[in-house]
């Protein structure tokens, strides 16, 4: 009997093992979110370098001017001054190199800045021409010569553009400023039978004109720190004028109350740059999108 009790134990066991593990919950796999991608954020300040091309567009008239207006004077009559002053306009181009320094703010997409820069520019320009005795002025043969060297130029601008994750589309504007020196000679022969025989006419000017500036540019991101641009810049920096006296006063004496003789010397000054470009971004948020 306590066999039997055992054997009908077993077997209910045997039978109910199944079942009962049919019953009990099976634990669903435990899902795992794929990481975020971090976007890239243009918000952060840099520093950086610069090295490029610079082309000069700048024009240059001569003309007469002090004495030579005087009424009493033959080449107060425009038409008696028509063979002695002359224009020139530049197409001359050097390198440019520099450091900039500046911060962005992203508000996606759009990216907003500041930016300054300081560069050595080697745009050396200068127009020598002969010309011979003047009709009807009857002056004698002259050689003009005159030009512009611009040492540096410096930068301030505003930033603004759209931003694709790591490229950046942007304009920019602001003031410009730059150190430029410019020089007039005008020499008469002394031989020949016009008039200004032997005069010489030389001037200077040494000055920091400022302007404005406007372009725009590529930005790329190749890491969250370093970034490669290429850039477009349109400088302008107006116009001026300054005098080349008679420097032989022996020969070029005005009469009394009257002007020194002279050229005026009218330069327009606009610039045009191309340049690349890499920046050091320090810091700025990283932006998750899931």
């Amino acid at each position: 009997m306590k066999k039997l009790w055992h054997g009908t134990l077993a077997f209910a066991a045997l039978v109910a093992g199944p079942a009962m593990a049919a019953d009990m919950r099976v634990k669903a796999p435990l899902y795992k979110a794929p990481p975020p991608v971090v976007a890239y954020s243009w918000t952060g300040c840099y520093v950086g370098g610069n090295a490029g091309w610079i082309g000069g567009r700048d024009s240059y008239d001569l003309t007469m001017a002090g004495g030579f207006l005087n009424p009493i004077n033959i080449f107060s009559n425009p038409a008696n001054r028509a063979g002695l002053e002359h224009s020139y306009q530049s197409n001359t181009s050097s390198g440019t190199a520099g450091l900039q320094v500046g911060c962005n703010y992203q508000l996606s997409p759009f990216v907003v800045g500041v930016e300054a820069d300081t560069n050595w520019s080697g745009l050396s320009e200068t127009f020598t021409a002969a010309y011979p005795l003047s009709v009807p002025g009857t002056a004698n043969p002259h050689t003009e010569t005159t030009g512009k060297d611009l040492k540096w130029f410096s930068t301030f601008r505003a930033r603004a553009g759209f931003a694709w994750d790591r490229v950046l589309i942007y304009g920019t504007g602001g003031l410009a400023v730059a150190r430029i020196d410019s020089s007039t000679s005008v020499q008469f022969s002394p031989n020949g039978f016009g008039f200004l025989g032997g005069f010489p006419f030389n001037g200077q000017v040494s000055l920091d004109r400022w302007g404005w500036t406007a372009g725009g540019g590529i930005e790329f991101a190749a890491t969250e720190s370093w970034t490669f641009k290429a850039e477009y810049l349109y400088l302008d920096f107006g116009s001026f004028d300054y005098l080349s006296p008679c420097t032989n006063t022996t020969l070029c004496q005005p009469a009394p109350g009257q002007a020194q003789f002279a050229y005026n010397t009218h330069v327009r000054a606009h610039e045009n740059v191309v340049r690349f470009g890499v920046n050091y971004k320090f810091g700025g948020p990283l932006v998750a999108r899931y």
